[in-house]
């Protein structure tokens, strides 16, 4: 028991850590297209010319068309479907083949998946 209290204390710690980074963050009036992390692209030497990437929430695919590795056709529906707000942040794990699995947290620090289950019951 007192190591599920270090661990929910740990946890505590790294959301405040998140919080205060994010207010760090400049606020943009308007959405921006997200480019690919320079510190990523090192992992697709050799593969410059790529022209999409797959985008994965649950069973659900979106085809995003990238531009000098920036989303752009298919990232507004993308965000529109799953209700990408101003203030959520997105965590893409690449599976391969530029196909990324993207979790939404929302302004509560909550996966929005856990937070729509909520209100559904």
């Amino acid at each position: 028991m007192e190591s599920e209290f270090i661990a929910l204390d740990k946890a505590g710690e790294e959301a405040k850590w998140i919080q205060n980074f994010l207010e760090d963050i400049p606020y943009w009036p308007k959405p921006v297209a997200p480019k690919i992390p320079v510190g990523f692209l090192k992992y697709l030497k050799g593969q410059e010319h790529i022209e999409h990437a797959i985008l994965k929430r649950d069973s659900k695919r979106w085809l995003i068309k990238l531009n000098d590795k920036r989303f752009e056709k298919g990232w507004g529906k993308f965000t529109e479907q799953n209700d990408v707000q101003l203030g959520d942040m997105l965590v893409f794990r690449h599976d391969g083949n530029m196909e990324f699995d993207v979790c939404i947290i929302d302004s509560t620090h909550c996966d929005r998946e856990y937070a729509e289950y909520l209100h559904e019951e």
